[in-house]
């Protein structure tokens, strides 16, 4: 009785078609699909979060980063550039290495004796620029330097 018990009661079971088998595999490939899809897209947008955040970072802190390198910009710079790269590449070091307070050692003089001397004689020259401003020549100058602008702008 056993034997029948157990017969009947795996009848009791519908059995499924192979078109209902295999709709339930597409199912559950659908749905790893859409898992991949999803973790795909929520990556995605993470990524980009990210990648928004850190521009409106930079927008926002723009004005306390300094440029990593000065380029000097005068009349004419632009064909000096061209004729002479090398000396303007090194002018705009020395600009850079002005501004950050630097050391003034690599400026790209292949002699050494000759880049000691240059990198010396730069650091002795900001040294009593360093000077003049802290007694206030310097924005003296600044100040006559501006009014003599705007009388040379008068009389034109």
């Amino acid at each position: 009785m056993t034997n029948k018990s157990s017969k009947s009661h795996k009848s009791s079971k519908p059995k499924k078609s192979q078109a209902e088998a295999q709709a339930e595999k597409n199912t559950v490939v659908q749905e790893e699909t859409s898992y991949e899809e999803i973790h795909a897209e929520v990556h995605t947008e993470t990524h980009q979060e990210e990648v928004q955040h850190q521009e409106v970072h930079a927008e926002t802190h723009h004005e306390e980063v300094e440029p990593e390198e000065t380029h000097l910009q005068f009349p004419y710079s632009e064909l000096i550039r061209a004729y002479v790269p090398k000396a303007m590449n090194m002018a705009d070091k020395v600009a850079d290495d002005w501004k950050k307070d630097g050391t003034f050692s690599n400026l790209g003089i292949e002699n050494p004796y000759a880049n000691m001397a240059v990198s010396l004689g730069l650091k002795k020259a900001k040294e009593i620029e360093k000077k003049l401003d802290e007694k206030g020549v310097l924005s003296a100058v600044r100040m006559g330097v501006e009014v003599l602008k705007q009388q040379v702008q008068k009389r034109k």
